[in-house]
């Protein structure tokens, strides 16, 4: 019975902790490019180190593209369409532990880190060479 208990527990913290999907929509009054801001997003809350970020090309929407100012953000996985655009500032870290996807030299500004663990896909090679160099 107690083996019983403990196996639910752990099949229920597994289920808590599960990869979720959530899209960029950007444009909150005061905060329309703030990554941290809850409301830019699809589900209303900022993404983890579980989410798989899809950014999508906001210049029919919002006309508001993600940036990250400061500190460390953790993704499962990114993706960004080829016409769409991210910022990650002087003080910030972006790590991916998963794949990325749909980086091209117009559609991204860094300035402060980018880090991917496992996978770069679709990516220009001038960009790699890029991210190398940061």
């Amino acid at each position: 019975m107690k083996t019983l208990i403990i196996f639910l527990l752990t099949l229920s913290s597994s289920i808590l902790v599960a990869q979720k999907s959530v899209t960029w929509v950007g444009g909150t009054p005061g905060s329309e490019t703030s990554w941290d801001e809850p409301r830019n997003w699809s589900d209303h809350h900022v993404p983890n180190e579980f989410s798989n970020v899809f950014i999508p090309d906001v210049s029919t929407s919002s006309f508001s593209n993600p940036t990250i100012k400061d500190g460390v953000i953790e993704l499962n996985s990114l993706q960004i369409e080829s016409t769409a655009k991210l910022t990650i500032q002087k003080m910030a870290k972006l790590i991916v532990y998963g794949d990325a996807d749909g980086f091209y030299a117009n559609n991204f500004e860094i300035n402060g880190a980018f880090i991917v663990l496992d996978d770069i896909n679709e990516m220009e090679t001038d960009v790699k060479m890029a991210l190398l160099k940061n």
